[in-house]
Order: structure tokens, then C-alpha cells, then sequence
């Protein structure tokens, strides 16, 4: 299907409209069984629990079949929800990528545990798993939008899943290779035309040298070849326009990544953190290092009471202990016990 726009007049000024996926799409998914690579479409987000994350990986993530990049959305520090809307986000990018979505803050941890926190996705943040995803690889090539990336989309006149799906659209009509099932029937076509040719060829020359051929069999093979160099020629300046075309989608690909790579991080890192008071830095230190940072009630008490303290120290001081506890447990996990 080929959308175009077109007009008679034009103003030099951003584009006012706004290309969305074609309805009947979504409605075929919702009507419909419909499958690409084994994996079965859908317009709605699948939720992720802590205990579902090493079957996700290993089915989904790193699943070698898999045709459709996933959109994995987190959930933010403080309010344990998404800062990404996931039904919008799978509704738009439908039969384009899959969307999941960490129940919470557990979930997170469960998957940084099984990917390593470099390609993992956490604190709210939203990342894009290419096909063909292995923990071992470049983590930068799985792009990331951090908290504060998506706080200035939605800030702006578009939502994340706008920009997702334009990333996704521009890149799906690069896709020109033909799929297996296609490639082998238009190959056993083209051997079956040429068998038959070769067949014709041999025949008419049998007949020439026996001096059967009449002047109405070699004019009736002589137009054939004539058509075939016509098509020769028609394909070979077809497949010319085709190249150009191609070169032109090249060049807007590569601008529309480098515009994409300012929006989205290669990289989750731990984000600057700004606290209005010890309390709220009390709190995201106790959701990032929850697993292994115990929180006193007395803390709880002196961070609500207090009005002196630093809250960027406090939380930075909680950074460290989370850290040590998780080096910690890593060292002490071969014994299951901590001491």
C-alpha cells in the first residue's frame, strides 16, 4: 500500500499534518490471526512480571526468528508507573514492533539480573530491542529514551509513540529483499521460462539444419527474442530508477538516524538527580536500591522531620551502600547467604 500527498500550492513551514498507520491494520490484527516469524500480532502491550522475565528473553529477546523490534516500557522511580503510555504506543506501532511493559520495579531487576544493567531497561525509561538481539552485543545499538527525554517529547506537541512509530515507518520501507517463500517461486518461475526457451531454441535449430524451418517459424522466434530485449531493456531501466530511488531513501534514512540518535541515549545510565527534599531522596534511593537497601523506620522518621539536610548527599550516600550491598550479594551468592 502507497500513501502520497500532494498539492498545487505549497508554504515553506513545518508539516501541520500527521501520518498515522492505516486503520484497516490494526483492524485485520483484532479480526484476524495474524503471524510474521512464528510470533502473533497484536495491538495491545503485553505486561512482564519478575517471575515471566528469563521466558521473555529467551522467547522474545533473543528469539532468532524474530521479524519486529520489541518496545520495552519501564516504570518511573517514584511513582512505580510508566512515563510512556503502552496502550498508545501498541495501538501506533502495530504489526511494526511488539510493546512490553515491566510490572515494576522487581520486574526491572529481574531483567537487569538476566541481560546485565548495560542492555537492560529501567527508572522509567523506554527501549527498542532490534531482531537479532544477544546480551553480548553492543549494548548502544538498542537505543534508549530516558526519563528526561520523554518528559521533553510529551512536553512538545508529540508523544513518544509518535516519534517511535515515524523511527519504525522510515525504516520499514527500506525493507526490499523478498521474503523466502516469495524469492523461491519467482526463482523456479524464471528456471521453468528459461527451460522451456532453451527447448524452443533447440527445436527451431534442429529444424533449420534438417530444412524443415518455414519463414513463418523463424519470423514467429525472431519477434520472441525482440520482446525479450524489450523487456531486458524496460527492466533494465526500471531497475535504474529503482536504484536512484533507493539511493534518495538512503539519504533520508541516515539524516532521520541522526536525528533519532539525538532523541533516544545508546546508553541507560543513572540519570542527575534533583530532590526537593531528604524525603524524596530518601525515596528513589530506597526504589533503586530496594533489593538491597533496607530502609528504617526511624530514617523514614528523621527524613520527613528534617530540613537541614543535604538531599543530593543523602541520596548519593544511598547509591554507595545500595552498590556495596549488591557487590555483596554477588560475592555471596555461590553460598546463598550474606554475613
Amino acid at each position: 500500500m502507497i500513501l502520497r500527498l500532494t498539492s498545487r500550492e505549497f508554504e515553506i513551514k513545518p508539516a501541520s499534518f500527521k501520518v498515522l498507520p492505516p486503520k484497516i491494520v490494526r483492524w485485520l490484527i483484532e479480526k484476524f490471526p495474524c503471524y510474521l516469524g512464528g510470533r502473533k500480532f497484536t495491538t495491545k502491550p503485553e505486561t512482564i512480571r519478575a517471575e515471566d522475565v528469563h521466558a521473555v528473553v529467551a522467547d522474545t529477546l533473543e528469539n532468532a526468528e524474530r521479524k519486529v523490534p520489541v518496545v520495552l516500557v519501564s516504570s518511573d522511580r517514584e511513582t512505580d508507573l510508566p512515563l510512556a503510555h503502552p496502550g498508545r504506543l501498541a495501538e501506533r506501532i502495530a504489526a511494526l514492533g511488539e510493546v512490553f511493559v515491566l510490572s515494576d520495579r522487581w520486574a526491572a531487576y529481574s531483567l537487569i539480573d538476566e541481560i546485565g544493567k548495560p542492555f537492560a531497561c529501567y527508572g522509567g525509561a523506554v527501549r527498542i530491542y532490534w531482531p537479532g538481539f544477544h546480551s553480548p552485543r553492543d549494548p548502544g545499538h538498542h537505543f534508549v529514551y530516558l526519563p528526561s527525554r520523554l518528559r521533553a517529547i510529551e512536553a512538545s506537541d508529540r508523544g513518544i509513540e509518535d516519534v517511535i512509530f515515524g523511527w519504525l515507518r522510515a525504516i520499514s520501507v527500506m525493507r526490499v529483499v523478498e521474503g523466502p517463500v516469495t524469492a523461491a517461486a519467482i526463482d523456479a518461475i524464471r528456471v521453468d521460462v528459461r527451460r522451456r526457451r532453451a527447448a524452443e531454441q533447440e527445436h527451431l535449430e534442429a529444424e533449420i539444419a534438417a530444412g524443415r524451418a518455414t519463414i513463418d517459424s523463424v519470423k514467429v522466434e525472431l519477434e520472441k527474442v525482440r520482446q525479450e530485449r524489450d523487456f531486458a531493456l524496460d527492466r533494465a531501466s526500471d531497475l535504474g530508477h529503482e536504484l536512484e530511488n533507493q539511493k534518495a531513501q538512503w539519504a533520508n534514512w541516515q539524516e532521520y538516524v541522526i536525528s533519532q540518535q539525538q532523541d533516544a541515549q545508546p546508553q541507560l545510565e543513572l540519570e542527575a538527580q534533583e530532590f526537593s527534599s531528604v524525603l524524596a531522596a530518601l525515596t528513589s534511593a530506597s526504589v533503586d536500591f530496594g533489593r538491597y537497601l533496607t530502609v528504617l523506620d526511624t530514617a523514614w522518621e528523621s527524613a520527613t522531620e528534617s530540613r537541614y539536610k543535604d538531599a543530593e548527599e543523602v541520596y548519593k550516600a544511598r547509591v554507595t551502600d545500595g552498590r556495596l550491598g549488591g557487590v555483596c550479594t554477588a560475592w555471596e551468592a555461590p553460598s546463598r547467604s550474606i554475613g
